[in-house]
This record gives structure tokens, C-alpha cells and sequence, in this order.
């Protein structure tokens, strides 16, 4: 690749690390919630002056997502079921969101392209559920987020990339490949290297960077496991689409490190149906 219109991966993510960054009150809850003295009550005072967040975290907290028994009426009744690690990771989820939300991005239908998002969060969150893996929210926002450099890609160089989304069909590589062969580097990788510079942890970035190698994934092979094996159900399932022609490959290695039977697979993919169809609309829902 050496187009000399075409940046290089630093280049390029420092670019839009000039127009797209992430809100003060995400900085201000990291901080709260890595601070070993902070109250539930802390938490809840950063998120409600944000009250268009507060409102979308209470229709996340309420929906079939979590499934309580009596309804959650407040940021500071989220915090305490919820947990300030997870509610971190759901608010990193909805601040992202928000800032793609008013960018005019023709090339790609960014109903269809989040509704791949949110499926795939879904799908990693229950996966990692069954699993009985720790903060399970983290797995949601890396399902969620892990196309996002497409739009990074679409933003800064939307000729290209609609030449690449218009001209494609079933006799040409993968679309990550196509990538590679125009630009030196992928949507994966974009989109890593931008959460990375937000200082999102890496436990969420790296899942992003491989989730179409995940045997590349040295620090949170699991996640990254996850986030593919989730990425190929929903390509299954049809659910959204951002741009790929056919439904990429399963990685073995990855496969076996799930270590899910068949059937409990079955019963993921279904209730992730259910509760795709039950919350999609709550949380794509605009403030």
C-alpha cells in the first residue's frame, strides 16, 4: 500500500481523535469508579448530570437486557444491582454510540449497521453468561463496538470505502482483507487503535483489534473468542449488516476455547433472539 492519500493507522486514528472524543463525565466515572473510596453515591451524583444519559441507562437497566423483577427507578438503585464496573462499561457503550449518532455516514445504513452491534454484544454478553466470566458487561460493549472502525474508515476516506462496499461479490476475499489490500490495515484494527486512545481497557480493545483473528490475541484470547464466535452467529442470524458479503469463517482454535456444547449453543443464540427483539429498539432509541 502506498497510496499517499491514503494515511497510516496512527495518522489516520489521531485524525479523528481531533473530532470525535469521548464526553468529560466518562473521564470523571473512570476515575470515580478506579478510586478505591468512592461511593455508590458518588457515581450516581457524575451520572445524573448528564440527564439524557441518566434516561437511557434507566431504559437499559428496565429492559429484557437484565430482566429484573421490580422496576429500577433511579441511577443510584442501577448502580447498587448493576455494579459500577458494568455500569461503567454500559455508559462507555452509550457515550460511543451517541458520538457516531449525528455523523452523516450515506455509505452504510447505521440502523443496520448498529442493530449488527447490539446483536453481537448481546450474543458475547450471554456467551460469556453461560460462562460465568466475570463483569459480563464488557463482553456486550466489545461485541457492540467491534466494527467501529468502519466508520472511522468510512468517515475519513468515504470515496474509497464506497468503492469498496459497492464493488464487492462473492468470488473476492473477505472484506477485512480487502482492507488490508488497500489501506495496510483493517476496520479491526481502526477501531482498536482508536479505543486504545480513549484509554478504553484492554480487555475491550484487543477483543476489537482480533475479532476476525482472534488467534492473534495474546493478553484476552478469551474475549476475543468470544467477540468472533458472536460476530459469525449474528452473521448467521442476518441481523444488521456493515458491509460483508458472505458470513466469514469460524476459527477452530477459537471455537474449542469456548468450550460451550452444542446444544447450550442452541439455547444462547435463542434467548439472544428474544432479547435482541425485546430491547433493540430501547437502545438504539435516539434522546
Amino acid at each position: 500500500m502506498d497510496n499517499p492519500d491514503i494515511p497510516d493507522l496512527d495518522a489516520l486514528v489521531n485524525r479523528i481523535n481531533t473530532l470525535l472524543t469521548l464526553p468529560d463525565i466518562y473521564a470523571r466515572l473512570v476515575e470515580a469508579v478506579n478510586h478505591p473510596h468512592t461511593s455508590f453515591e458518588d457515581i450516581g451524583n457524575i451520572l445524573v448530570s448528564d440527564i439524557s444519559l441518566t434516561a437511557r441507562l434507566l431504559r437499559i437497566a428496565n429492559s429484557a437486557l437484565f430482566n429484573f423483577p421490580s422496576k429500577v427507578d433511579s441511577i443510584s438503585r442501577a448502580v447498587t444491582i448493576i455494579g459500577t464496573e458494568q455500569l461503567r462499561d454500559l455508559v462507555l457503550a452509550t457515550t460511543v454510540t451517541r458520538l457516531f449518532r449525528d455523523i452523516p455516514l450515506g455509505t452504510i445504513n447505521m440502523r443496520s449497521f448498529w442493530e449488527h452491534g447490539v446483536a453481537c454484544g448481546i450474543v458475547a454478553r450471554n456467551i460469556a453468561t453461560y460462562r460465568r466470566e466475570s463483569n459480563f458487561e464488557r463482553f456486550y460493549v466489545s461485541g457492540l463496538l467491534h466494527d467501529v472502525g468502519l466508520l472511522v474508515l468510512i468517515m475519513e476516506l468515504p470515496d474509497v470505502m464506497s468503492a469498496l462496499l459497492s464493488n464487492r461479490d462473492e468470488s473476492e476475499p473477505l472484506f477485512y482483507e480487502r482492507e488490508q489490500a488497500v489501506f495496510g490495515y483493517d476496520h479491526a484494527e481502526v477501531g482498536s487503535a482508536l479505543l486504545k486512545m480513549w484509554r478504553i481497557p484492554q480487555s475491550i480493545h484487543e477483543p476489537t483489534a482480533y475479532h476476525h483473528r482472534p488467534q492473534l490475541s495474546q493478553h484476552y484470547p478469551l474475549e476475543s473468542a468470544v467477540v468472533h464466535v458472536a460476530d459469525i452467529i449474528v452473521h448467521c442470524l442476518s441481523i444488521g449488516g456493515t458491509g460483508e458479503h458472505c458470513i466469514p469463517p469460524l476459527d477452530p482454535v477459537a471455537w474449542t476455547r469456548l468450550n460451550i456444547p452444542e446444544q447450550a449453543l442452541v439455547g444462547i443464540i435463542e434467548l439472544s433472539e428474544r432479547q435482541f427483539d425485546e430491547v433493540v429498539d430501547e437502545l438504539l432509541a435516539e434522546d
